[in-house]
């Protein structure tokens, strides 16, 4: 039985705080200790928390919100997340806010599967990144044609000209890059995707490349934005290089409790959005 939890999540909505201080009260009870983040220890009055790096302590991640608190904690923690969705966007999550009670007794009793998937490795001079989803590259004046080159180590490069790139996994192939008209990836393909913003005379719309290659991305006419997982902003200047392949080290590991294969639950959940966007 698991003994030590993490608990990150939304603080600006009463219902996420109200499931947060619903959960720890629930764990306590059944003897597991709770590790919980510092801006929602201090929202929901309990005094000093951590910071979310040292929620690695624990042996499973809790998170109460979207898709964006997921990626957000594990840009800082490597650990089994149990997600529970709070919000609109929840690609990632299974488990609705109501049902987490019903999902802590599943996790404590050890009735869950753990669902691995791919995760990119970025790196820019000596700082390397783990994301779950994708990097996406803009240029910085917003009023002139960004010109990218792409280089790939199995040989060859691909110039464009483009508003910007984006490259994911195929956990982020259901998020900007399916926007963008990019194909939906299944999780356990072992590769990633680059997908233009926007190009100008482009046939392509996306690249489906293998787990082995690596590439490198270079702004070729005016510096760049680099965004990762929509949390963490880079600013590259002209010809500097990001290099991006699969991480070799680390997965995306999410707690399922319920057993319902892949494509069912993609479909089910674009559905679900496309129905709240036009309510």
């Amino acid at each position: 039985m698991l003994k030590k939890l993490s608990l990150f999540g939304r603080i600006d909505r009463k219902e996420s705080l109200d499931v947060m201080r619903a959960i720890i009260g629930f764990l306590e009870e059944h003897g597991v200790d709770v590790i919980v983040e510092e801006s929602v220890s201090k929202a929901l009055g309990l005094g000093e928390g951590v910071p979310l790096s040292e929620l690695n302590e624990g042996e499973a991640l809790i998170t109460v919100g979207g898709d964006g608190t997921i990626l957000r904690a594990l840009l800082f923690v490597d650990l089994p997340v149990l997600p529970i969705k709070i919000g609109r966007i929840g690609f990632l999550t299974e488990v609705l806010w109501n049902e987490w009670r019903y999902a802590l007794e599943k996790l404590l009793k050890g009735e869950f599967t753990i669902d691995e998937r791919d995760r990119l490795e970025v790196q820019y001079k000596s700082k390397v990144f783990s994301l779950t989803n994708e990097v996406s590259f803009k240029g910085e004046k917003l009023d002139k044609i960004n010109e990218f080159t792409v280089t790939f180590s199995s040989g060859g490069s691909w110039n464009l000209y483009c508003d910007g790139i984006i490259i994911s996994t195929p956990t982020g192939s259901t998020g900007y890059v399916l926007s963008l008209g990019g194909p939906i990836i299944h999780p356990r393909v072992r590769g990633y995707i680059i997908t233009p913003i926007a190009p100008y005379r482009e046939p392509i719309r996306s690249l489906v490349l293998p787990e082995d290659e690596v590439i490198e991305v270079r702004p070729q006419n005016q510096g760049a934005y680099v965004i990762l997982d929509g949390q963490i902003l880079i600013t590259i200047s002209n010809k500097q290089k990001i290099e991006i392949r699969i991480d070799k080290n680390r997965k995306t590991r999410i707690i399922r409790i319920r057993k319902r294969g892949v494509i069912e639950d993609v479909f089910k959940k674009i559905k679900l959005e496309n129905n709240q966007g036009s309510s």
